[in-house]
């Protein structure tokens, strides 16, 4: 009965761990968006134009104020 737990235990966290929604990757994100263009030329450009930016573009992290 112990082992019937654990083996339960083991898959729950284990299915839980699959579970949870992640961000789709900024390279899969890119190819998506540049395999929609037909024109060969406008999907060079527009690869460099998103390959140019920062991986971390766009993103706002607000910091805290210190206490005195």
């Amino acid at each position: 009965n112990e082992l019937f737990l654990d083996v339960c235990e083991s898959f729950r966290y284990g299915l839980m761990s699959y579970a949870t929604a992640q961000e789709t990757p900024r390279e899969v994100r890119m190819q998506r968006e540049i395999e929609k263009i037909p024109d060969n030329t406008a999907k060079y450009l527009r690869y460099l134009e998103l390959s140019s930016r920062a991986p971390g573009a766009g993103v706002v992290v607000s910091v805290p104020r210190r206490r005195r």
